[in-house]
């Protein structure tokens, strides 16, 4: 394309770009807008960013997130515990029945067994008239007649409560006593026994019935 020239040298408005290479850049050079500090400054915290999140390794969005940034799941108690509490543990049985004592005969309390009164191991036998109860086996076991019963309490519970001085190697005056009552014993063994009077002995009746029940207590 020819170019229009009006003065030597000098090249007219209209003439179209110029074809020298210099001039064309410097006029996109001129309309390039001017970078200033604060570009400088960006472009630098831009770079350091990149940097930061390589070597950091900062989490990217997600919308599900990872097993590792779950909350813990709590699990449901097998079983619950009640502070300040004690819960009884129910005392072995060593054995349980009922049984007629009449004299000379003696109750083996460990083994719920009748027996001749002087034959070891044995643990209550009444007197000649049934109005009192001897110790055995050398006089180990002792007696003591359970009172009133307690709100909630287990016989159990009330003979193992009974004080240290209330216990004794002879109990008398048995026809005094009534059906239902419980007379305590610690066996020869150590084990805790609990004798609840089914008849009452007399001049008449001179023996003795009884239910009984006997513990580990040891």
């Amino acid at each position: 394309m020819a170019s229009v020239v009006g003065r030597t040298g000098e090249r007219m408005e209209n003439a179209g770009p110029s074809t020298s290479r210099n001039e064309n850049d410097q006029q996109r050079e001129g309309s390039r807008p001017s970078e200033g500090p604060w570009a400088k400054v960006g472009g630098i915290a831009g770079a350091l960013g990149v940097v930061a999140a390589v070597i950091f390794g900062i989490p990217t969005c997600s919308s599900n997130p990872s097993p590792a940034s779950l909350p813990a799941r709590s699990e449901t108690p097998t079983s619950t515990t009640i502070l300040g509490s004690t819960v009884p543990v129910a005392p072995v049985i060593l054995g349980q029945g009922h049984q007629k004592l009449e004299n000379v005969q003696g109750l083996d309390l460990d083994t719920g067994q009748i027996h001749d009164q002087d034959k070891p191991g044995v643990d209550v036998s009444p007197s000649k008239s049934a109005d009192g109860l001897n110790a055995m086996s050398n006089g180990t076991p002792r007696f003591a007649v359970l009172g009133n019963p307690a709100a909630g309490s287990s016989t159990h519970e009330r003979c193992r409560e009974i004080a240290a001085g209330s216990w004794t190697k002879t109990l008398s005056n048995l026809y005094a006593l009534h059906v239902g009552d419980t007379i305590c014993v610690r066996t020869d063994q150590g084990n805790l026994a609990a004798m609840t009077l089914v008849h009452i002995p007399s001049v008449a009746e001179q023996y003795l019935d009884v239910d009984f029940t006997t513990w580990r207590d040891r």
